[in-house]
């Protein structure tokens, strides 16, 4: 289950970036995730929120903005989007399967959103 290790390190750079803005809490966490990532929805929101738990994000609203796999034949250089991330399609307008990803592959945080601390004392965010 590799959904947990890609929490844990969610959680943990979530955890840099909220005290490096002296933050208290964060409120929200926007990742990235390609279809062909192979990520089971249910099981990585349960992972982050067992992760989460305890620690500064805890309670945090996690949003996944979903990446269609996109694929580029190689050989007529047709570009298309497989109705499946994990079986093979070939190219609907040669049927070769030689081909490369152009998108649904990622994996990256977007956005950590975390509560401001500072006090009335004069300082800007």
């Amino acid at each position: 289950m590799h959904e947990l290790s890609l929490c844990q390190s969610i959680i943990q750079l979530t955890e840099r970036v909220a005290n490096s803005y002296d933050a208290s809490k964060v409120i929200g966490v926007t990742v990235e995730l390609g279809t062909a990532v192979a990520i089971e929805e249910d099981t990585f929101r349960f992972c982050f929120d067992a992760i989460a738990s305890d620690t500064i994000a805890d309670g945090s609203r996690l949003t996944i903005d979903w990446v269609s796999l996109k694929l580029q034949c190689q050989t007529c250089e047709t570009v298309y989007f497989p109705r499946s991330p994990v079986i093979p399609e070939p190219c609907p307008r040669c049927g070769s399967f030689d081909t490369r990803c152009l998108a649904g592959r990622e994996f990256s945080v977007k956005h950590i959103e975390v509560e401001d601390t500072r006090k009335e004392t004069g300082q800007r965010a």
